[in-house]
């Protein structure tokens, strides 16, 4: 497939935000995946408690948790050399009233990029019986090719 690159700064495809959606992160650190089909700026991340864990909240600490992970191949040569970036954890359930079902949450992340190709993804905290819904936000690289 051919590469575009949209034509100007002002093409809607880079002012439009995105969502991708992770679905239910159901248990103790359950995963969802992407991978990033361009260059990429996260927004948000956005998290919703669905079910309460058992476990308890301490203004330190909770196992009600969610952690945004993106892995990058940051290699010039033939060879593979991976990085990984880490945001989080955050702990989920509503500004204010954490560790409440029904709870939401959005955390900026500050137009953190993503390569193209790299691997996006959620992760919960160790509660076992927990369950969160996440989604990020994001906008395409301006200028940054994708396939047509």
């Amino acid at each position: 497939m051919p590469y575009s690159t949209y034509p100007t700064y002002d093409d809607q495809n880079y002012r439009i935000r995105h969502s991708i959606n992770f679905g239910l992160l159901s248990g103790a650190s359950a995963q969802s995946k992407y991978v990033a089909y361009a260059n990429l700026y996260l927004k948000a991340l956005n998290a919703y408690m669905d079910t309460i864990g058992t476990s308890t909240y301490s203004s330190t600490t909770s196992a009600q948790t969610v952690s945004l992970y993106v892995v990058s191949n940051t290699s010039t040569t033939t060879t593979v050399g991976l990085t990984t970036a880490t945001y989080g954890p955050y702990v989920v359930g509503g500004a204010g009233t954490v560790a409440q079902a029904g709870g939401a949450d959005a955390v900026g992340l500050s137009n953190a990029p993503v390569p193209a190709y790299s691997e996006v993804y959620v992760q919960s905290g160790t509660d076992a019986t927990a369950k969160v819904v996440v989604s990020v936000d994001y906008e395409l690289q301006h200028l940054a090719p994708v396939l047509s």
